[in-house]
């Protein structure tokens, strides 16, 4: 069984109607977390929140109950929220 990274989390969270339970609070960047692509399917998140890059290989999705490599970052609060 895979260790969850570490990060500075804010809390677990309801965004685009999906619970997450690693999201970072970043003032710069706004806050953020990672998914994998199987949820980005299922939960059909906006392309315009993802962003596909330097994401390390032992990085888990943050979404709740999911425990997948993720693949995207995903930035909250870029007006797409809902």
């Amino acid at each position: 069984m895979r260790k969850r990274r570490v990060y500075k989390s804010k809390n677990k969270g309801e965004h685009f109607g999906v619970f997450f339970n690693d999201i970072v609070d970043d003032a710069t960047a706004g806050d953020w977390s990672q998914v994998c692509s199987s949820c980005v399917r299922k939960h059909g998140f906006p392309k315009e929140t993802l962003d596909q890059y330097d994401v390390d290989k032992d990085t888990l999705c943050g979404v709740e109950r999911c425990d997948n490599i993720a693949e995207y970052f995903i930035t909250f609060y870029r007006g797409y929220d809902l």
